[in-house]
């Protein structure tokens, strides 16, 4: 028989049950809730993290690849001048070097003895030297001749001061014969200057990191201090070469210690304070609820991010067309589709006319204006979505076309080089705005074995050469017309 003294006890029972029970599911809410305001407030640093290393990655790789890029048009001159002069490799050289500041000195081997330097000043001891007879380069020489490719060597301690990276390019001439090499020596540490990057920016900390050396482990061109194992690693592939940019929170990265734990006995007070109250039943379960609804908005989020992140590494973050590597596996796409359904297939390359001096003269921020206005004018002249439009490097462009005939594509690159010679700029501090034209080298062909992308690419490339000796802001097309 229940008697009222038991049932006292039994409701006791209950309501201590219960209030145990609130008390406990409270505090696993509280605590789920501290865990993932912590995994929130982690993917968030690592997003911003991830946000600047990628930014810094796609500067260095731009600024990288528009110095090293040089080299081309030293081979194109090679290839189309038969027999230059000392003083036309001079004038070459030193056109070269004055379009970029990073670089040291430039030089030319022919048959891998070194003949031509710019500057010659400080580098007299150099001429005459053989790569063969340099046990320390004569490695990276073979290589770059074997693989037909450049290669990228360093850092290396200069012995005009500093560090300096070397770019050796391997020239062929158009019958198939190894004349010589290029080498340009770049100035590393102007370089970091130039991109903006050290090794603490705003609390974070970053590392450069080129390939191995003789001792196995990799070469520090950036960075003090150990590594943390969970730093965000971005690749640079160069020419002949892997560098790795690693980014990490000064600070380390999120909860540090004293980060969770007020906010952990926090909750298990307030989760005792509330225990006996029935309604925090509800409120538990809809709290729940919109822990349930955070997580899918997480997802949700990150879903984006990673398609941002997907869309920033294939395109230039100044521009917003194509970057290199994007351009460079849809050229390859679109020369296939071009050789597998018979059709031809035109490169255009346009660079802008005395950029350099634009920048000198109006500043970086005018510089910058110049390209993103450019960059639209080719996009508005060239017309067809489908058509391939990209920023191959520093103030150059390039562009693919197909299922078009020479005449139609002599409209589009004259309509682009139009363009861009409308465009005005507005520059800070002045009333005049900044002119801006720009030379296109014009290549085509049907694509067959007896030539390849990069030979089609090349010649682009020195009929942009020819555009500019012939004075500028002009089209040229290379012998091929398609």
């Amino acid at each position: 028989m229940l008697t009222p003294e038991n049932s006292r006890q039994r409701s006791l029972i209950r309501a201590l049950v219960t209030t145990v029970g609130v008390f406990l599911l409270a505090l696993v809410v509280f605590q789920s809730l501290v865990l993932l305001q912590a995994r929130e407030k982690q993917h968030a640093e690592r997003q911003r993290v991830l946000e600047k290393v990628t930014t810094l990655r796609s500067r260095l790789d731009t600024e990288l690849s528009a110095t090293l890029y040089l080299a081309n048009g030293l081979v194109a001159f090679i290839q189309s001048v038969d027999d230059p002069t000392p003083d036309q490799y001079r004038r070459a050289l030193k056109a070269l070097f004055d379009a970029d500041s990073r670089v040291r000195n430039i030089g030319l081997a022919p048959d891998n003895r070194l003949a031509h330097v710019y500057p010659l000043e400080g580098n007299e001891n150099a001429i005459g030297l053989r790569f063969k007879d340099i046990p320390e380069q004569w490695p990276s020489v073979q290589r770059a001749m074997q693989s037909r490719n450049s290669v990228v060597v360093g850092p290396v301690d200069l012995v005009q001061g500093g560090r300096g990276i070397i770019n050796r390019t391997p020239v062929f001439l158009s019958n198939g014969d190894y004349w010589g090499l290029i080498s340009i020596v770049v100035d590393i540490d102007r370089l970091f200057d130039y991109v903006g990057i050290s090794a603490r920016i705003e609390g974070t900390r970053y590392w450069l990191l080129g390939d191995a050396g003789d001792d196995g482990a990799p070469a520090r061109m950036l960075g003090q201090g150990e590594i943390p194992p969970d730093a965000i690693p971005m690749s640079i592939n160069l020419p002949g070469a892997t560098w790795e940019l690693l980014a990490a929170p000064q600070r380390g990265w999120y909860p540090r210690p004293g980060d969770v734990w007020p906010w952990q006995a926090g909750g298990a007070v307030l989760a005792l304070l509330i225990a006996s109250v029935v309604w925090l039943l509800i409120r538990a379960s809809q709290r729940n609820i919109r822990m349930a609804a955070g997580m899918r908005r997480l997802n949700d989020e990150l879903v984006m991010k990673n398609a941002e992140l997907t869309q920033l590494s294939r395109h230039d973050g100044l521009t917003g067309l194509a970057n290199r590597r994007h351009f460079d596996d849809a050229y390859a796409a679109a020369w296939a589709r071009a050789r597998r359904q018979g059709h031809a297939i035109f490169v255009l390359i346009i660079d802008f006319d005395h950029f350099k001096s634009i920048n000198d003269r109006y500043g970086h921020v005018a510089g910058d204006s110049c390209l993103i206005a450019g960059a639209a004018a080719i996009r508005r002249a060239v017309g067809r979505m489908e058509d391939l439009v990209a920023r191959s490097g520093g103030e150059e462009f390039a562009v693919v076309l197909e299922n078009l005939d020479a005449s139609a594509v002599s409209v589009v690159a004259e309509r682009i080089r139009a363009g861009i010679e409308a465009t005005e700029i507005e520059a800070f501090g002045t009333d005049e705005p900044v002119a801006l034209t720009a030379s296109i080298g014009v290549a085509g062909t049907v694509p067959d074995e007896s030539i390849s992308a990069t030979d089609l690419y090349r010649e682009a490339d020195a009929a942009l050469y020819r555009a500019k000796r012939d004075g500028r802001n002009r089209v040229r097309w290379a012998e091929r017309r398609g």
